[in-house]
């Protein structure tokens, strides 16, 4: 005859119960949760959406939808209003909305028709960036580093650099207030 535990006893008796799943999740939910992170929802169903919605789809290439949609939240990112009739292009309008980060004024991103191929162009306009040394600091630090970008680069390096350049400005403007304070 086998010897059984007691533990194996108890164990056997909760399969038995209906509430067996719900023991289990609260008995080991946490511990995995903490290990693995959080469950992740199913994705909801694709928006079916209206005319006018697929109109906008059919403007946009898939590749930039896609990455659009892969942006980090600090991107807000938006079809430029003032899209003149005809053109080949897309016009976006892109904010930076970082808690950490003073705000700054949008900046324009066309993507071409072709995109990924042709590389997409970045317009900072003069009359938002001119206002203050700090603005003017932070765009002449993005025209620098649009300078140095690789031979193909996409919408998401503009705007990673366009907040590595408000980044720098910040911490330009922060040297020169310890350089004065020091002085």
């Amino acid at each position: 005859m086998r010897e059984v535990h007691p533990l194996i006893e108890v164990i056997g008796s909760m399969i038995q119960s209906p509430n067996f799943n719900h023991t289990l999740h609260r008995t080991f939910a946490p511990c995995i949760e903490f290990m693995v992170g959080p469950r992740r929802p199913l994705s909801p169903p694709p928006y079916a959406g209206n005319e006018n919605s697929n109109e906008v789809q059919s403007i946009i290439p898939k590749a930039l939808e896609g990455e659009i949609a892969r942006l980090d939240q600090r991107f807000k990112v938006s079809l430029d209003p003032v899209r003149p009739s005809g053109v080949s292009c897309i016009r976006l309008l892109c904010w930076l909305d970082d808690k950490n980060l003073p705000c700054v004024p949008p900046i324009n991103i066309i993507v071409y028709e072709n995109y990924p191929p042709a590389n997409p162009a970045c317009i900072i306009p003069s009359n938002d960036y001119g206002g203050t040394s700090f603005l003017m600091c932070v765009k002449d630090v993005f025209e620098s580093r649009m300078m140095l970008m690789p031979v193909r680069f996409t919408v998401s390096h503009i705007l990673d650099s366009w907040e590595m350049s408000v980044r720098q400005a910040v911490a330009l403007l922060l040297d020169n207030k310890d350089s004065i304070a020091n002085n």
